[in-house]
């Protein structure tokens, strides 16, 4: 996926781009929801393996009114909590 000029975005970051992916790779644009699929499965099953170690989880947040790195940031501060306590 090449950069798209002076926009410095990936090719399929925008509409133009994305249709010249897909054709690129012989995928029809109705075809787009079944590729997303198996894409967003081998992301979840990384994240799943990533995540195996014993305390470890996963949290799937598809509500759009959280911002996702307000959670992260409250994670990282409730782990250091925990970390001072233990020492």
């Amino acid at each position: 996926m090449t950069g798209a000029g002076d926009h410095g975005l990936p090719t399929v970051c925008y509409v133009a781009g994305m249709t010249k992916f897909l054709n690129a790779n012989w995928i029809r644009i109705f075809d787009y929801p079944k590729f997303a699929m198996l894409l967003r499965d081998q992301i979840r099953e990384s994240a799943a393996w990533l995540a195996a170690d014993p305390g470890d989880t996963i949290e799937h947040i598809a509500k759009a009114h959280f911002r996702k790195e307000d959670i992260v940031a409250k994670l990282l501060e409730d782990a250091a909590i925990i970390r001072d306590r233990c020492t």
